[in-house]
């Protein structure tokens, strides 16, 4: 009677050994056509890790050493390589606060009386780049465009020359915080998108903003910002931000631009906080209009 017990539990445990010998002699086990479809797709395989994805790994720490090593070669990379491949991701996102901002250039009566008959303004834009605003100007403009790098010269000089009314005045090669250039009490409005993420020293380009602004003058501007505090955005903006910065040439995600902006103490501020449908990292963005004292 015992044997007739043990028996069917033999049988189940046997079964059960059976089966996990054969899980773990599973790739050693295979013969025939199947054996050659399992060389096969081990050959594949190890052909896309030799010709695919160690190239691109070694290519791309390649070039975050060089970009490391070489602030001319992150000024190329970045204005004839990165924004071009990743700006058409981005620009419809972009579009309505564009053109919701340039349209304060159409309130604003310039204070130069050589301008005033002609109905012009003078306008100067920090961080020009090729000349992504251009598109919303609605008016005629004189217009001063401040740039650091000069690798986006020639494709500024070729935009501008498709809008009529946008008169160049000067090219300056310089950087936000030192527009020694321009002087005091010039400009009816100021322009700057995209641009207080890279500078070096945010409160020293708003302070030359002011300063190059005449009495009343209007600096009209959007920036992508950084996260509240402990939020898991902001924690992955800092974790990209070594990277990111690189490959934009300087460009933070997680600064906090907006306080920035408070701190300079313009007269007068008005501005929105949005979250644009881009790229988490780059979403949260303020834009608005600061205006310098009348007096």
């Amino acid at each position: 009677p015992s044997e007739q017990w043990f028996r069917p539990l033999r049988s189940a445990v046997s079964s059960k050994i059976l089966c996990i010998l054969c899980i773990r002699s599973a790739r050693p086990a295979v013969h025939g056509p199947h054996l050659a479809q399992h060389l096969i797709a081990m050959g594949i395989g190890n052909t896309i890790v030799i010709y695919l994805v160690v190239p691109v790994t070694t290519a791309t720490i390649l070039l975050l050493l060089m970009l490391k090593r070489s602030r001319k070669f992150q000024e190329v990379f970045s204005a004839h390589v990165f924004f071009p491949l990743v700006s058409p991701f981005f620009k419809s996102a972009f579009l309505g606060i564009r053109r919701e901002i340039m349209q304060n250039l159409n309130n604003i009566e310039s204070r130069d009386p050589e301008l005033r008959p002609t109905d012009a303004i003078r306008v100067l834009e920090v961080g020009v780049g090729s000349g992504r605003n251009f598109d919303f100007v609605d008016r005629n403009i004189k217009y001063l465009a401040v740039d650091p790098n000069i690798s986006v010269k020639t494709k500024f000089l070729d935009n501008q020359s498709k809008h009529s009314n946008i008169e160049l005045e000067s090219w300056i090669l310089a950087c936000g915080e030192d527009m020694k250039d321009v002087p005091d009490d010039y400009v009816d409005a100021v322009v700057i998108t995209h641009v207080l993420c890279s500078v070096l020293d945010a409160r020293k380009v708003l302070s030359e903003c002011k300063r190059v602004l005449v009495p009343g003058g209007k600096m009209l501007f959007m920036e992508h910002i950084g996260y509240p505090d402990n939020t898991w955005t902001l924690r992955l903006q800092r974790l990209l931000d070594p990277v990111w910065e690189l490959l934009t040439c300087g460009c933070h995600l997680s600064r906090s631009t907006s306080n920035t902006i408070i701190e300079a103490s313009f007269p007068e501020l008005l501005f929105r906080e949005v979250y644009l449908p881009i790229f988490p990292p780059l979403s949260r963005h303020i834009y608005g209009v600061a205006t310098k004292s009348k007096s």
